[in-house]
């Protein structure tokens, strides 16, 4: 909540008494509100800053060497993996990682095809996709 937020609550006689006005001056309002959002969007897996992804990496016992949105991607993956095991969970880490451009689907093993005509093809030796397949390969259950 903001200076003038606050004021706002205030009986209208206070809101322009100059000593009111002073201590909410001398306050530290305006970090108080910066932090309480900065903690607000770390509730969110996606819209986690640098902090957040250090608390979760922690907790998850993940690596953090790569740029913040390689991180995010790990930590919901790794969130993820925590439920049962079921083609709509491997489809939504699929989705999470490369859109609607790849579909999963079971025949005694579990594929990932490229189901896009035209488009950008995946390098399967590039760093974004050897992340991709380390974190998928961990969600995968002794069964499958």
């Amino acid at each position: 909540m903001t200076k003038e937020e606050m004021i706002k609550t205030l009986p209208t006689l206070y809101r322009q008494d100059k000593w009111v006005n002073e201590i909410y001056n001398l306050s530290q309002i305006n970090e108080v509100d910066k932090l309480s959002h900065t903690n607000y969007n770390n509730i969110f897996l996606s819209k986690l800053d640098e902090y957040g992804c250090s608390l979760y990496e922690r907790d998850l016992a993940l690596d953090s060497k790569d740029s913040l949105d390689d991180r995010r991607s790990a930590i919901i993956t790794q969130w993820r993996a925590s439920y049962r095991c079921t083609l709509h969970l491997l489809q939504d880490i699929v989705n999470h990682w490369f859109g609607d451009k790849c579909e999963v689907s079971y025949d005694g093993n579990a594929t990932v095809t490229h189901t896009t005509k035209v488009g950008t093809r995946y390098d399967p030796a590039s760093y974004y996709y050897q992340m991709f397949l380390e974190h998928y390969m961990a969600v995968f259950p002794a069964q499958f």
